[in-house]
């Protein structure tokens, strides 16, 4: 769990529970960062892939697949994280938004090619086109 919600109760917990440091803001969303000591501090830039990413390379990893990034966000549905009473995404908001997650898997594109490791989009469809897209149906 990132340490970084103002909203969640940490005394809940329970003791097998993992509280990593996560690092964000306009210089980390701007910036080309990408953590290579996880145990110290993970970078987050918008999605829980690009956290998911940053921690599959630190264990060693040569080869991510991922499945069911769709990278289509719409106004419309809200948040995972609110209800649409509390939280409207506006369109200028998922445009920034956007731009700002596509440049995180950028930076993970990045920083897998000068380090040997393939990143993959095995997801059916989908927006996101930084990564070599494989057919998800040929893996398994």
């Amino acid at each position: 769990i990132a340490d970084s919600s103002i909203k969640f109760n940490y005394d809940d917990l329970p003791s097998y529970a993992y509280i990593y440091h996560v690092l964000t803001g306009k210089e980390v969303y701007r910036g080309e960062y990408f953590s290579d000591r996880c145990s110290e501090y993970i970078y987050n830039k918008g999605t829980i892939t690009y956290i998911c990413m940053q921690l599959a390379l630190y264990m060693g990893f040569q080869k991510v697949y991922l499945l069911g990034v769709d990278f289509n966000y719409k106004p419309e549905k809200g948040n995972y994280f609110f209800d649409k009473n509390e939280y409207v995404m506006t369109q200028e908001y998922i445009q920034t938004s956007d731009y700002y997650v596509e440049r995180a898997y950028k930076t993970a594109k990045k920083y897998a090619d000068r380090h040997g490791v393939k990143i993959y989009n095995a997801t059916r469809g989908g927006n996101l086109e930084v990564f070599e897209r494989v057919d998800f149906d040929t893996l398994f």
